[in-house]
């Protein structure tokens, strides 16, 4: 009885224990799922109650990392580099003369241009102006037509200088037979010149030193738009025109057979550049002494000249004007000097202002 008795008690305190260990917080504990750990907006932190393994930070945009970057990556990215500007580039222009008739475009981008003048008549040139805001070509004309007929002194001064300032000359070509290609210009029949061109308004129209040949509505009017980019042409030489009167030209002594050569003008006149190629064995004495070569009246004394007319290099250019004419010459010796007329409708040569030229 005393073992039934004891067993019976142990079994009974083992009922009471099990009963209380369900309430009891010292008993054994028992196992719970663990939540999943949530992120904090604090970087680097947890929720409470939950693992204590931190999630991998996140680092704001604005904040600046606590390590050092590494030396293959630079910190900060340098801007893009800008390309490099392309080169401005020279345009080329095709003008055809036929009588007074100039066909070209209407309208041209600015910058600088080599201009091919081309003509099937016998003989043509171009020239090319920019008129004042004032000018005209029916009031041009209109000048040029008083000039003409006024009478000596002050009063064609007067005429001379209202027609050649209301607009500026800037260059053009002479075109001579496709007979004589190689006097006086590149083969077949075609003059050459080149421009800078800069926005606004320019008229383009047959000439002869400068003087319209046709009528006001044959003047070709262009139209310029855009920024110029000027671009810089190597010149042979420069036939640099007295800058007080215009009457005499100089240039180097010897230059070659081709190349671009520089105008510069002189005041008091539409600036052009005539020449003749000499014959052997005359002198620079016979050249200028207004008898010999060149006279009005009566006829020279001798005869000078292989060709028998002058050849004009280029279209005028106004006092302080510059311009780059094309020319290609055969070897030998030339006579050079002031292409157009004075006021008085004298050419210098006559008063013996000639430059001998040799071309090797």
């Amino acid at each position: 009885m005393d073992g039934m008795g004891r067993t019976a008690g142990l079994f009974a305190a083992a009922l009471v224990a099990l009963a209380t260990g369900c309430t009891s917080t010292t008993s054994s504990p028992v196992l719970r799922a663990e939540p999943v750990a949530s992120k904090s907006t604090t970087t680097g932190s947890t929720t409470p109650g939950t693992s204590s393994l931190s999630p991998t930070p996140s680092v704001s945009p604005s904040a600046s990392s606590s390590k050092a970057p590494s030396p293959s990556v630079p910190a900060t990215m340098a801007p893009p580099k800008t390309p490099p500007l392309a080169p401005p580039q020279i345009h080329t222009l095709q003008v055809s003369l036929r009588g007074h008739v100039v066909t070209m475009p209407a309208q041209l981008v600015a910058g600088t241009y080599y201009v091919h003048v081309s003509t099937s008549d016998a003989s043509n040139a171009l020239q090319v102006v920019r008129p004042a805001a004032s000018t005209t070509p029916t009031s041009f004309m209109a000048l040029y037509t008083a000039f003409r007929s006024s009478s000596s002194g002050p009063a064609v001064e007067t005429a001379f200088r209202r027609w050649r300032t209301s607009v500026t000359f800037v260059g053009g070509a002479y075109v001579v037979p496709r007979a004589l290609s190689g006097t006086m210009q590149t083969a077949g029949g075609q003059g050459t010149f080149a421009i800078t061109l800069t926005a606004g308004k320019y008229w383009f129209y047959t000439s002869l030193q400068g003087q319209i040949q046709g009528t006001a509505s044959e003047v070709r009017e262009i139209t310029v738009v855009g920024p110029a980019q000027q671009v810089a042409i190597a010149a042979v030489a420069t036939a640099r025109f007295e800058p007080v009167n215009a009457q005499s030209v100089s240039l180097p002594r010897t230059i070659p057979t081709h190349g671009f050569l520089l105008g510069i003008g002189g005041n008091g006149m539409v600036n052009t550049l005539s020449l003749q190629r000499l014959r052997p064995g005359v002198t620079d004495a016979q050249l200028q002494d207004a008898t010999s070569c060149i006279t009005d009246l009566p006829p020279p004394r001798l005869q000078c000249f292989q060709e028998p007319s002058q050849l004009h290099l280029g279209g005028g250019i106004s006092g302080g004007q510059t311009a780059l004419w094309y020319y290609s010459l055969p070897p030998g010796d030339y006579a050079v000097f002031q292409g157009s007329t004075n006021a008085a409708g004298d050419n210098p040569s006559l008063f013996g202002l000639v430059t001998r030229v040799t071309v090797t």
